[in-house]
């Protein structure tokens, strides 16, 4: 019978050193504990595929996978109503106030299947005046488009690059549209130009949502604007999200000084200081203090 076998007595440091002497070390060694593997990208690749060194490393440094499971740096309430909208946390904290754009966005960039089923890339600008809140809304559809809608997503992170080759690599591993999004597209420009170039010419389903303050796309969109397959603006707040908003206030104890208004000077109040701009209004009306006599 071929498939007999002898006994050899043996102790277990003696077999060791048989199997030493017979196997190469190259052929024994460990598979390591952490890999590209294990990242989150890799229940978006149908294939065994994965990605190369160059785009794990990119992955890890500078562009964000948006994901129901991602843990960033968290921020305090009051923070968050200063200007600092780092990371996600607080959007699962519901600091912020959904905007009408939030919609806009989903339905015609995520939700519109048949053209996000052409091969091809599609480029958006989302624009506002400084301090309009365009990075947490930006932030607010990237986070609804991977979480309630299962979107393929990717932020490239503030004072990051954006990559073409490593984007291309990622949509071509995934198989299916993905969407980059950036807080300030003009700070990217020749990238994204790089970027929407190379995905026509290999017919690569890429869609780049980008912010930009209004007067500087005026004047500095010029070369991006032949891209654009559609504008959005970021408005003032309107009636129900000033109510929305002053509900996060009292909720989270940052009212400041307004928390001995009633709810309808509350209400004029804030609606009278954005007709400056909202994180101007935010900080005046939390302080009691104009801008001015704040950044003293």
């Amino acid at each position: 019978n071929s498939l007999r076998f002898d006994c050899v007595r043996q102790s277990f440091d003696d077999f060791m050193q048989s199997l030493s002497d017979e196997v190469a070390p190259s052929e024994v060694t460990l598979a390591r504990t952490f890999s590209e593997n294990a990242t989150s990208v890799t229940r978006l690749i149908p294939s065994k595929n994965r990605p190369s060194a160059g785009l794990a490393n990119y992955l890890d440094a500078a562009l964000v996978h948006v994901h129901p499971s991602l843990v960033t740096e968290p921020v305090t309430a009051q923070v968050f109503y200063k200007g600092a909208s780092d990371g996600f946390q607080w959007i699962a904290d519901r600091f912020d106030v959904r905007r009408g754009i939030s919609d806009a966005l989903l339905d015609n960039l995520v939700i519109e299947t048949a053209r996000n089923a052409l091969p091809r890339p599609f480029f958006y600008v989302v624009k506002g005046y400084a301090g309009a809140g365009k990075s947490v809304a930006l932030k607010r559809f990237a986070w609804e488009a991977a979480v309630d809608f299962d979107a393929p997503v990717f932020y490239v992170g503030e004072n990051s690059v954006l990559r073409s080759n490593e984007v291309i690599e990622l949509a071509q591993l995934v198989d299916a549209r993905i969407y980059v999004v950036l807080d300030d597209v003009l700070r990217h420009k020749e990238d994204v130009i790089a970027l929407l170039k190379d995905c026509k010419r290999q017919r690569i389903s890429v869609t780049v949502v980008g912010g930009a303050r209004t007067n500087e796309w005026n004047v500095e969109g010029d070369a991006l604007s032949t891209e654009v397959e559609e504008e959005f603006e970021l408005l003032d707040l309107n009636r129900r999200e000033i109510e929305h908003l002053l509900e996060k206030l009292e909720h989270n104890g940052c009212l400041g000084f307004m928390q001995h208004y009633s709810p309808t000077e509350r209400f004029e109040y804030l609606r009278e200081k954005l007709h400056s701009q909202l994180l101007v209004a935010l900080h005046e009306a939390t302080e009691g203090k104009s801008f001015a006599e704040i950044i003293e």
